[in-house]
């Protein structure tokens, strides 16, 4: 119910199978319980937080963790039915958090969201290298398998991507011009 703005994808249980669910086999987006457990910081209480609860199942006989935040199995209301999200009230409760020049009013926004994900809140005051690594924190346990993610890291001109074995230079922040545009628009194609 916090999405603002989504797409309809009429074959979303399909892809989900495909891709995420042990039919598929062991997808690129599999983890293990060390890997849930540090993401979530298990060790720091984050056990009840609803994203650590819900978001990555086992499937059968398998021990091995998937991605479930687009299973459709048991998805009953009309508004999240085959829905993925492109912008969440999360993601404005974050960028509000990080823009505004009062520490306080980004920890209480931050705040807001940890709360209704079942976490507690952040003491305050939090000085920017903090907010800044708790936002973080945030955005990896929020938008894991969206690719707002990624834009975060790019924006950020982060160093290391989780899970990414490699070195992270500027040239992976660049995305390839889609061939639409080197057909349609040769003059753009020509300048680059």
């Amino acid at each position: 119910m916090e999405h603002l703005f989504s797409l309809y994808v009429s074959n979303l249980t399909d892809i989900n199978a495909e891709l995420f669910k042990s039919t598929a086999g062991v997808s690129l987006l599999t983890a293990t319980d060390a890997q849930i457990n540090e993401r979530f910081d298990i060790a720091s209480g984050g056990s009840t937080d609803y994203r650590y609860l819900f978001l990555w199942q086992t499937e059968g006989a398998s021990s091995i963790k998937y991605p479930a935040k687009y299973w459709q199995d048991n998805v009953t209301h009309p508004n999240l039915v085959n829905r993925v999200p492109l912008i969440r009230l999360s993601e404005m409760y974050y960028i509000a958090a990080e823009s505004t020049t009062q520490p306080d009013e980004s920890v209480t926004l931050l705040n807001t969201v940890r709360q209704h994900r079942g976490l507690h809140s952040l003491p305050e005051p939090l000085d920017g290298n903090q907010l800044e690594e708790e936002l973080f924190k945030e955005y990896k346990k929020e938008f894991y398998q969206e690719g707002q993610l990624f834009f975060y890291y790019k924006r950020k001109n982060k160093s290391n991507i989780d899970g990414y074995q490699h070195e992270v230079t500027p040239v992976i922040y660049v995305l390839p011009m889609p061939d639409d545009e080197k057909e349609f628009n040769p003059s753009t194609h020509e300048s680059n």
